[in-house]
């Protein structure tokens, strides 16, 4: 099953670390969350900002749109930026 995330309606799938994508989708809350890990290297295009949508596709089918209500950077190398984004529907 393929995995594929959108900011802001571009594909920023090469950029998401799919092992660290975590949707909660909780039918007696109104809102599910969505968390993951990004890594920008020198030369990406533009970086995350709160406000953005986001949508997860898993297989084509939509398991998650929301926006970016929270973001966390670290840089554990030089040359590339390290992104926590978390997500609200």
């Amino acid at each position: 099953m393929s995995i594929q995330v959108t900011i802001n309606g571009t594909d920023r799938t090469k950029q998401v670390n799919a092992n660290s994508i975590q949707i909660q989708n909780i039918l007696t809350r109104k809102r599910d969350t969505c968390d993951f890990e990004m890594v920008y290297r020198a030369g990406d295009p533009v970086t995350p900002v709160i406000g953005q949508e986001v949508i997860v596709y898993l297989s084509s089918t939509k398991v998650f749109g929301g926006v970016i209500t929270e973001l966390e950077q670290s840089s554990p190398v030089y040359g590339s930026i390290n992104w926590r984004v978390s997500c609200l529907s």
